[in-house]
């Protein structure tokens, strides 16, 4: 009886001494050709990586000529540069003003439906403010 792809077809087989030495043959050479393949994909990295490097040199290797000429640089000349602080630019800071809101207008928000402006109508008498 046909049990489609979910059954084995040597289930009712014996696993002998010849299968285990097969197994292990074919393991060999799995590991083998994976050892290959990941030997072929290092190397094509390594190859894309130099190309890489070519045509955009790393940062160390763009300033590696200036460094070398860092050593023929006497102690009066390495003085006279100037300091990096001297350089920069500093933005000024804006003075921070603070308005407070007159205490008419917060007396309107306070849901009195009183438009008047007049002493009587403020509820703290006009000299506070809530908070």
């Amino acid at each position: 009886e046909f049990s489609g792809y979910g059954g084995s077809l040597f289930s009712n087989m014996e696993y002998d001494e010849e299968d285990k030495e097969a197994d292990v043959v074919y393991d060999r050479v799995d590991v083998k050709m994976d050892d290959r393949r990941r030997k072929q994909r290092e190397k094509k990295m390594r190859e894309q990586i130099r190309e890489l490097r070519a045509e955009k040199p790393t940062i160390q290797q763009q300033f590696a000529d200036l460094k070398r000429e860092l050593a023929t640089v006497s102690n009066e000349e390495w003085e006279g540069i100037p300091e990096a602080q001297e350089h920069l630019k500093v933005k000024q800071r804006k003075p921070s003003s603070f308005t407070p809101t007159p205490d008419a207008i917060l007396a309107g928000m306070g849901g009195g439906h009183s438009r008047s402006i007049g002493g009587a109508a403020t509820p703290l008498g006009g000299t506070g403010t809530p908070m």
